[in-house]
């Protein structure tokens, strides 16, 4: 708006000047119903009004040879954009009448060439050779900048190929705010058949296409839609199908007719670069022949230079491609492929069809920063990822909607190794921000600073955004859909869930004995019945006990008698939990049917256990199932934020001391633990049969393994899982 300003204020007062003047002669001009001057003689008569009405010229190269005078006229600066298809010869008239130039193109995508208007109406597909860009001799002899900053796809899926098979994994791409986001889809036409030697056509592939088209403007209709086909002999199987189509559906025509930069295309290989619309329908079109043979030929892609060809057509989409094909990836004969283009066509239909996202694929911790403020977060049961972004820029950590586990709500950008990167403030703090906020994101940025100064407050912050923007803070009820109890009847499991000894507490005095008395000897017998128990539970026992209100008075006077008498020796505070004994990293899962404990009170070692169990017995299962199977395991109840994150500590502890691993996104049972287990179980045995005697905890100690330990009669410490 500023230069439009700047530019309006320029403008000469046409009612105050002569018709000699270089006003008067465009007025003059204007005023003509016919026989104008030539616009090469009219732009050298204004020569200086003509930059002050429009500083900035578009022109092709051809235009400006033919328009401009380079004996009057002469530029500041030409900008060539997608110089790839520039011929030097077009380009050179161009420069002279500049007094610098600067070329854009990339060198991955098309050169000049005449291979569709020479071989239209050849029997096969084959092209010239390609001529020299501009931007090749440039390149050469003049100072390279690569710009690294990608703009266009709204979901990373659809450039992420491109980056990492022609870029080198340079471009700077953002995440959007859907977890594990997948923007490609793969539509296989199993009797799709290539009509070689005669129209070179795939009319079932063609049809197919139409079928997409009537089935986005049916759902989508507010959004844009291209359709790129390998050659142009399926451009042309496309465009006729499609006319039927509209011939016995007029309803859709007015879906045909719309703008030249929004509106609906169909084009070929050599004709889209420079497009772009929101959803792009890509036709391979060949395949095999009425015969069932394939010969592996790919028009374009099979020559030298083909590989640009494919770069173009798989990264013109803004939201979403659709791939279809009459061949399926495996189709694709490496050992017979004799191209660039054919190899990388076949892993471009192998990561269409295996719709997997790339997204987050990233488990270390990147700074101290982010594991302090990642780890924080989860103790608050907020379901937080970390270094979400398939490039080299992420968001550090990333938060969850609570009523839409699918998609995120904030990103927290940290100070740390991202932010070094970024080479201005510029890119550090605004352009950053207003792509995520585009792609569906709010942002906030800690400080480490701030964060090592006061980080309750920094948290505090993160929370008052969430509850601004209706998220799920700590605080609020958890989200999720009531699973249904599951019954542990498989005896491999059995030994490990146990009832839960719920203490039936009599009246034991009032209120006022609670404030005034001395009640730890209550405390051990409940901590001896329930160990581990968490504090919370064990205040809620005592509170029934004595009839006590819950509130501040009698909290206080709960942790003053605690602390007056722990730790002792037999009783053990370790955190959360109150132990009758040694603490242990696993314990037992235990359950009751008079009394489903809340899940914020079950013990951490429970969890643990818990998820081996889970782990073990789905051989794999991902990271995100592992809290609503645990969840079940204890009960069924309603899955809460806060346990959440409580699982996902669990997890990755268990990964960190070697118990788990994590595969291609799954978690599974780490195999030299799972093997130690099993020679550890086998030497067991084998003792059990020389000394008739049970295992002791010690047994575990070196190997890790996971055993009973039963209560004997006359054992003052409750039954438990030893695992060490």
């Amino acid at each position: 708006n500023r230069i439009i300003e700047m530019i309006e204020a320029k403008k000469p007062k046409i009612s105050l000047t002569s018709r000699s003047s270089e006003v008067g002669i465009l007025s003059k001009e204007i005023s003509k119903s016919r026989r104008h001057k030539p616009l090469r003689k009219l732009f050298s008569e204004i020569r200086n009004l003509v930059f002050v009405l429009k500083p900035c010229f578009m022109m092709s190269p051809l235009s400006v040879a033919r328009f401009i005078d380079p004996e009057v006229i002469e530029f500041d600066t030409v900008i060539f954009d997608e110089a790839s298809q520039v011929m030097v010869e077009d380009a050179i008239s161009s420069i002279i009448r500049s007094k610098q130039a600067i070329i854009v193109g990339d060198s991955k995508q098309l050169p000049p060439t005449m291979f569709f208007k020479v071989n239209e109406d050849l029997d096969v597909e084959e092209g010239l050779e390609e001529a020299v860009s501009i931007l090749d001799e440039a390149s050469s002899v003049m100072g390279t900048h690569m710009l690294r900053w990608h703009y266009r796809s709204k979901d990373e899926s659809l450039i992420n190929f491109s980056n990492r098979n022609f870029y080198n994994g340079e471009l700077i791409t953002f995440p959007n705010n859907k977890v594990d986001s997948f923007a490609l889809e793969f539509t296989y036409v199993r009797d799709g058949v290539y009509e070689r030697g005669g129209s070179r056509q795939n009319r079932v592939e063609a049809k197919k296409v139409v079928e997409l088209i009537k089935k986005h403007f049916d759902t989508t209709p507010e959004k844009s839609l291209g359709v790129i086909a390998f050659s142009i002999a399926q451009q042309q199987a496309i465009l006729e199908e499609l006319d039927n189509f509209i011939t016995w559906h007029p309803s859709y025509h007015k879906y045909f007719s719309g703008d030249g930069l929004r509106g609906f295309f169909v084009k070929n290989l050599e004709t889209v670069q420079g497009d772009e619309r929101d959803v792009i329908i890509i036709s391979v079109g060949y395949g095999r022949d009425p015969e069932g043979h394939f010969t592996m030929n790919f028009g374009p892609l099979n020559r030298e230079g083909g590989v640009r060809r494919l770069n173009v057509a798989i990264s013109r989409a803004i939201e979403r491609v659709i791939v279809v094909s009459s061949i399926l990836p495996e189709d694709i004969n490496e050992s017979r492929a004799n191209s660039e283009g054919m190899l990388l066509l076949k892993r471009y239909l192998q990561y269409a069809r295996a719709g997997e996202s790339q997204v987050r694929g990233r488990n270390e911790f990147e700074s101290e920063l982010q594991e302090a403020v990642y780890r924080r977060l989860l103790s608050l049961g907020l379901a937080v990822d970390k270094s979400i972004g398939s490039s080299r820029f992420s968001v550090d950590i990333a938060v969850r909607r609570a009523d839409d586990e699918n998609k995120y709500l904030l990103a927290i950008e940290l100070d740390g190794k991202a932010y070094g990167t970024a080479k201005s403030a510029r890119d550090r703090d605004r352009i950053r921000r207003e792509m995520l906020e585009s792609l569906g994101w709010k942002v906030h940025r800690i400080w480490s600073y701030d964060w090592v100064l006061n980080p309750e407050k920094e948290v505090e912050r993160i929370i008052d955004i969430l509850k601004s923007a209706e998220a799920a803070a700590p605080t609020l009820p958890g989200s999720g859909e009531d699973r249904t109890r599951v019954q542990a009847v498989d005896s491999e499991l059995s030994f490990a869930i146990k009832d839960y000894p719920t203490v039936v507490c009599p009246a034991l005095g009032s209120p006022d004995d609670f404030m005034r008395f001395d009640f730890f000897s209550k405390v051990r017998d409940i901590v001896a019945l329930e160990s581990p128990i968490h504090k919370d539970l064990l205040m809620k026992r005592l509170f029934e006990c004595y009839g006590v209100k819950d509130g501040t008075r009698a909290r206080n006077r709960f942790y003053e008698v605690l602390d007056s008498h722990t730790p002792s020796q037999e009783i053990i505070n370790d955190g959360e939990l109150f132990w009758f004994g040694e603490p242990r990293f696993m314990f037992n899962i235990r359950r009751s049917d008079a009394e489903i404990r809340p899940l914020n009170y079950i013990p951490i070692p429970e969890i643990r256990l818990a998820i081996l169990l889970v782990v073990s017995n789905s051989i794999s299962i991902s990271r995100e199932d592992i809290p609503k199977e645990v969840a079940a395991l204890f009960g069924g109840q309603r899955l809460q934020p806060k346990f959440k994150g409580r699982v996902t500590l669990a997890i990755d502890e268990l990964i960190e001391k070697g118990y788990l691993s994590e595969d291609s996104g799954r978690i599974v049972i780490n195999k030299e633990f799972e093997k130690k287990a099993e020679e550890s179980q086998k030497s067991r045995k084998e003792q059990q049969g020389a000394d008739a005697k049970p295992p002791s905890d010690n047994d575990s100690a070196d190997t890790g393994t996971l055993h009973y330990k039963p209560r004997l009669p006359g054992d003052s410490g409750p039954a438990g899982v030893s695992f060490r």
